[in-house]
């Protein structure tokens, strides 16, 4: 009996494997959702088969001084259908402005990534709304793989080849 009790309470290292309450995301499209109870856990999928890229989360609200603080967590799924935490990120816990988290994550691969929503110290609920997206970024100078890296040229001229990183995600290439 105290094996069965032990078993009938023993988790299994997420907060909801329930895929009917799992909503797909879509690229580019914001998705709709609140913490209506306390406790409670949002949970997204995304589909990535975009290799070597920067996949963007952003989680926001519009509410000024919003009643809950929101946690945003990324996973993976392994082959035995595990979550595994990739990165979190929550908005300022008692702040007076709307919520506005942004999360960047490399995708090595393609994967499942799911995403969560919930209040961070799970203590409070609103029925009014955060906005969860997804997005890349791509960069745009021509210099981001092996293949378009430019030439450098060293000599005694004492002169530095320059660049900058001008966004999330710009990746520089240089070869000599």
């Amino acid at each position: 009996l105290l094996v069965l009790l032990f078993g009938a309470c023993a988790g299994s290292g997420s907060d909801s494997d329930d895929a009917a309450t799992t909503t797909e995301l879509e690229l580019n499209r914001s998705a709709m959702g609140s913490i209506a109870g306390v406790g409670e856990v949002d949970w997204y999928h995304y589909r990535v088969v975009e290799a070597n890229s920067i996949l963007r989360v952003n989680c926001a609200g519009k509410d000024m001084r919003p009643e809950v603080d929101l946690l945003v967590t990324v996973y993976e799924e392994d082959q035995d259908g595990n979550k595994i935490r990739l990165y979190a990120d929550h908005a300022m816990e008692d702040s007076q402005l709307p919520a506005d988290i942004e999360i960047y994550l490399y995708i090595d691969r393609p994967k499942d990534i799911y995403i969560a929503v919930r209040d961070l110290a799970d203590d409070e609920a609103s029925t009014k709304p955060y906005y969860l997206s997804i997005d890349f970024e791509s960069p745009a100078e021509g210099n981001e793989s092996f293949a378009q890296a430019i030439p450098m040229e060293v000599d005694d001229s004492n002169t530095c080849q320059t660049d900058d990183i001008g966004a999330i995600g710009d990746l520089d290439c240089f070869q000599f």
